[in-house]
């Protein structure tokens, strides 16, 4: 008889043997097989939720790094602290040019302005922070926009339901063209085509007089917007009260514009009211000229695809000189976002890791038990001149066929396994789902639009190709380990001992 068909003779006599060892590969490979569906069906609950998002790399100010910086120095105010300019924009864009289709940043400012009246939602208060007309008049939001597509309408906040976005030639020049929320321009009679007259005011800082004085104005400028296009702004699960960090009142006051316009607006107002400033003030301002000629963050990078992310990220870290700046990816929001997934992945992988070194020590013990009861046998193989390597061979076939159909009927169970495992660990996680939108959106305003709800509705056990081929792997591996191991116990037997 050959090698298999000893190893094949010896597992069907042996019986009772053979059940025990099918019943601890049958529970061990349960374990095993579990661990490796959850760690899957997070890697493809991620993959998939990345996918849907818009490519989109955000250069930004690492606020946390900082916060520890100033604890450390003496003097906050000696921390060189900086924004990168347009020719170090250019070299990152340079550096990352075979991923990025374009970047975008918005420069802010503000008008403040009778020709527009505020809209107000139904359900909010003015004790949310609703702003009645004071006699200055109402104050407006001005956000700008480097390209087309901007980040907005990237990330599908909004889209535009009547009108246009900007055109090329309209943010290289900064014309005074501008996108507001429809329900602003319903509040003011607006269509999109539209012409408004802004008449922006500056007033003095400090009122002569009491609360009811309506401070001096120094000057008042008129604008003429080209109102383009009309914002419908898009609900956003588990976010119905915030949107990328922004309440109702503060998007629908928002005026879009180009990041021209703002800038030629900013050296308006620095124009008119250096003379009126405080030594003080005035050289604060003076420092703001510098801000206004680069670029505000945060910058959005807009890649071809999600798949670029990473070499992106890779590609220019090297050439960012501030140490106070970090990219913000879709990854990192996924983590923060999702975080009780990824929690659950990284108990799943330590108990995988922890279950595949029980199961060669478990096994090691009880293959080595059997060999021990079985020494007569294997002494008779060696008196009759049977090389030791085929022995070792033998039992190593055994345990790798009792090993492997074990594995297999633990694939009608594991399923279930895996799925009590993922409710248990999911119902372990403080998992507060509005907060934790809530707190992602406001952290970054790039954020993608998903939620943790949507995100666990992605969530599913499911068993695929890759995950069957590694569970047998990591199941013959174990078994074949564990059974050379206990094997050295062959290695010192003497069949003359033995047969006496």
């Amino acid at each position: 008889m050959n090698v298999l068909q000893r190893a094949l003779a010896s597992m069907t006599r042996k019986k009772a043997k053979s059940l025990i060892l099918l019943i601890i590969v049958f529970v061990l490979g349960n374990i095993m097989l579990s661990s490796l569906v959850i760690m899957q069906s997070v890697d493809s609950t991620r993959e998939a939720m990345l996918r849907e998002l818009p490519p989109i790399v955000s250069m930004q100010m690492d606020n946390e790094y900082i916060q520890e910086k100033m604890e450390e120095v003496d003097d906050p105010q000696e921390m060189d602290i900086r924004l990168p300019d347009f020719d170090e924009l250019e070299e990152i864009e340079e550096a990352g040019r075979d991923y990025i289709r374009a970047y975008d940043y918005s420069a802010h400012g503000s008008i403040t302005t009778k020709s527009l009246d505020y809209y107000q939602p139904e359900d909010e208060s003015t004790e949310r922070g609703m702003v009645e007309d004071s006699g200055e008049g109402q104050y407006f939001t001005l956000r700008g926009a480097q390209i087309p597509q901007f980040t907005l309408l990237e990330v599908e906040e909004a889209r535009v339901s009547q009108g246009r976005t900007f055109e090329p030639q309209e943010i290289e020049e900064g014309k005074p063209v501008i996108l507001m929320s429809e329900e602003l321009a319903e509040e003011n009679d607006i269509m999109a085509g539209d012409h408004v007259l802004v008449e922006n005011k500056w007033h003095e800082i400090d009122r002569p007089g009491g609360p009811d004085d309506e401070p001096e104005l120094i000057d008042a400028r008129e604008y003429e917007f080209e109102v383009i296009g009309l914002l419908d702004f898009l609900d956003v699960p588990g976010e119905e009260d915030h949107a990328h960090g922004m309440s109702d009142r503060e998007k629908y006051q928002t005026l879009y514009t180009t990041n021209g316009f703002i800038a030629e607006l900013q050296s308006d107002s620095m124009e008119i009211m250096r003379d009126e400033l405080p030594e003080e003030q005035r050289e604060m301002m003076e420092q703001q000229e510098d801000i206004v000629e680069s670029p505000q963050l945060p910058v959005n990078f807009v890649l071809n695809t999600s798949e670029d992310i990473n070499d992106f990220v890779d590609s220019v870290e090297p050439v960012i000189e501030q140490e106070y700046i970090k990219l913000s990816t879709q990854q990192d929001n996924f983590q923060q976002i999702a975080e009780p997934l990824e929690s659950m992945r990284s108990i799943i992988v330590y108990s995988f890791y922890i279950a595949v070194g029980s199961s060669i020590l478990v096994l090691t013990l009880v293959l080595l038990g059997f060999l021990k009861d079985r020494q007569k046998e294997l002494g008779i193989y060696l008196a009759l001149g049977e090389k030791k390597k085929k022995i070792i061979a033998q039992v190593v076939v055994e345990a790798l066929g009792i090993g492997l159909i074990g594995a297999t009927l633990a694939l009608f169970t594991g399923m279930f396994v895996s799925d009590s495992i993922s409710e248990m660990l999911l119902a372990t996680q403080d998992m507060d789902l509005e907060e934790v939108s809530r707190s992602s959106s406001i952290m970054d305003p790039t954020a993608p639009r998903f939620d943790l709800e949507g995100v666990m509705e992605q969530y599913s056990v499911s068993l695929s190709f890759i995950s069957i081929v590694s569970y047998y792997a990591v199941i013959a591996a174990t078994t074949v380990l564990a059974q050379l191991i206990s094997s050295t116990y062959i290695l010192r037997l003497d069949p003359k001992k033995i047969m006496m």
